[in-house]
């Protein structure tokens, strides 16, 4: 019974009160640089390159989820196809792009051996410049959007993912986005969002590089 199951959720979760921190760290400047290295002992060279990103509410957000694929959202994304079936510097590559309340995250990650990691690095970065000074193709553009859909319709088949959607976008928007809005907010974006986007968030934007 749904009355039944409310009230119970009502009992044992209805007096929780959060409490959300005002303190929100400085980002930083255009241009910097930051890097963490950690050697250890083993075979490969593991890497984390990339930058800031959108925050949930940012408008820009879809645009650079659909990015993120172009650059290294599977087998067909740049990086995977230059890097790993052309030059064979990488078994292991690809980039993933998250978003919280104030900010988020654009990077490519992946691992090679350390004599290939400066080759690996400067063919990411050119794909990442390439992407915000020539922008991507229209067959590019179209796959990750189909890309972006299949997630969305297959995450239906989850209740959790149905779930966590929603407690997400009340968190985060205030508001529900309806499955329609978002697949027409992804159909909607162009190559030259793309362009933008990437320009945006990657040039002359603050960097990091993790590496063990």
């Amino acid at each position: 019974d749904p009355r039944v199951f409310a009230g119970w959720v009502e009992r044992r979760f209805g007096a929780i009160a959060g409490k959300q921190s005002a303190n929100a760290p400085e980002p930083p400047p255009n241009g910097a640089f930051l890097a963490k290295i950690r050697e250890k002992d083993i075979e490969q060279a593991h890497f984390c390159l990339g930058g800031t990103g959108p925050s949930r509410c940012d408008e820009t957000r879809y645009a650079v989820s659909i990015l993120a694929g172009i650059l290294g959202g599977g087998m067909s994304s740049r990086v995977f196809k230059e890097i790993r079936e052309r030059r064979g510097l990488a078994y292991s590559i690809g980039s993933y792009q998250d978003s919280y309340r104030d900010s988020g995250s654009l990077c490519i990650q992946g691992a090679t051996s350390p004599a290939h990691l400066q080759k690996t690095l400067d063919l990411c970065l050119r794909e990442i410049k390439d992407l915000y000074r020539n922008g991507c193709r229209e067959d590019e553009l179209a796959l990750a959007k189909h890309q972006m859909r299949v997630s969305i319709l297959f995450a239906l088949e989850s209740m959790g993912a149905r779930m966590t959607r929603l407690a997400e976008q009340d968190i985060y928007l205030g508001r529900f986005i309806s499955v329609n809005e978002a697949l027409g907010r992804i159909e909607a974006v162009s190559r030259r969002d793309v362009q933008e986007a990437a320009e945006r968030w990657f040039k002359g934007a603050p960097a990091a590089l993790s590496l063990v």
